[in-house]
């Protein structure tokens, strides 16, 4: 067979070279390179002295602090980073509390939002840093008429601490840890806007 009936006519006008290429040689396997069969694995090298790098994950406490490591240097890995950062993201805790104290815990949560029925105390909130600041939404069960009070670390804002009484009343409660208080703001009875038209 002559070489024009196997392989297509010269180089082409408007391709590149390789494609030329490519088109001008039919039906030949052409590897670019040798393979062999491959051999054994060869012996492990020595282990090296360490090279001085960090290799000590932060604790979140030292993360929230700023405290690189005492005395060995530590460095923030993925999981410290997402535990640090949500510690100031509004993470809701949904909680249903009957005829007890409740103490809220700002450790994961910085928003709560409770269904309160029977007679219950709002503890004090556990690992709340001082200057952060907390919110409760106080939802009434049932046909209402339940009570809630307070700790006396929340200093409400104009001395107004009570709660709404009726059937599906929501108030709302703002705390910011101030030392040795919690400055608090009690929203009473909040409700959809009304038309006043």
């Amino acid at each position: 067979m002559s070489d024009s009936s196997s392989c297509k006519s010269y180089f082409k006008q408007g391709k590149s070279f390789p494609e030329n290429v490519k088109e001008a040689i039919c039906d030949l396997d052409i590897r670019l390179e040798a393979i062999g069969a491959t051999g054994p694995t060869g012996p492990g090298g020595a282990e090296g002295r360490h090279g001085g790098g960090v290799d000590t994950p932060a604790t979140l406490s030292d993360i929230l602090g700023g405290i690189n490591g005492n005395p060995t240097p530590t460095y923030v890995d993925p999981s410290g980073w997402y535990d640090a950062s949500n510690r100031y993201s509004p993470l809701v805790s949904t909680q249903e509390i009957a005829n007890e104290t409740y103490y809220p815990n700002a450790l994961e949560h910085n928003v709560f939002d409770i269904t309160h029925s029977g007679s219950c105390v709002i503890g004090a909130p556990q690992n709340l840093e001082n200057g952060r600041t907390i919110c409760m939404a106080l939802r009434q069960a049932g046909d209402g008429n339940h009570t809630v009070s307070f700790d006396s670390n929340y200093h409400f804002d104009g001395g107004y601490g009570e709660i709404t009484l009726t059937s599906g009343a929501k108030d709302v409660l703002v705390a910011t840890k101030i030392n040795d208080l919690l400055f608090t703001t009690l929203a009473a009875d909040c409700k959809s806007s009304i038309s006043v038209s």
